[in-house]
């Protein structure tokens, strides 16, 4: 009855315990749940607990580990077409995923280095057009699916062209 609070530790199973972390607090000691949002997938993690009362913490429980589930699969077809002098379509298959969100797209310039170009929102979305682009250049293009709690997939194919 004097608990008060849970802290929620967070660390890396090849650090063991010492890489553990403060992570949150859960205010009540009544809380059943707490859902931990900023993870990688196909990572494993250690989680410790411990109980807040009457100002003080207590030891830590016993380190569970956990595994994220693995990244769903890059955007399997992208290819970038010249439909003017100063305009490049990308065009690509929509993901299978259910929980793509939207599609993030990077280029390269003239061989140097990916930065972010735009984010099209919705799964059958498959399209941009590029008009920020000039002749006399090379460019990349890559696109990462992203779902609804922000998880990117890994790049798709790059399909280059020039100008």
């Amino acid at each position: 009855p004097r608990v008060t609070a849970f802290n929620v530790y967070r660390g890396y199973p090849g650090a063991g315990k010492r890489s553990l972390k403060q992570i949150a607090t859960v205010g009540s000691r009544y809380a059943t749940h707490f859902v931990d949002t900023r993870l990688k997938p196909d990572t494993e993690y250690l989680y410790s607990i411990t109980t807040v009362a009457l100002g003080r913490e207590s030891l830590p429980g016993k380190p569970i580990r956990v595994k994220t589930a693995k990244a769903f699969e890059p955007v399997s077809f992208l290819k970038a077409y010249k439909v003017s002098p100063e305009t490049v379509k990308l065009l690509w298959a929509p993901h299978a995923h259910p929980a793509v969100a939207s599609y993030v797209i990077e280029r390269r310039d003239n061989g140097g280095k990916w930065h972010f170009l735009a984010e099209v929102k919705g799964r059958l979305m498959p399209e941009y057009i590029d008009t920020f682009v000039s002749r006399g250049n090379a460019y990349a293009y890559r696109i990462r699916a992203k779902s609804f709690d922000g998880v990117l997939a890994a790049p798709s194919p790059v399909s280059e062209l020039a100008l």
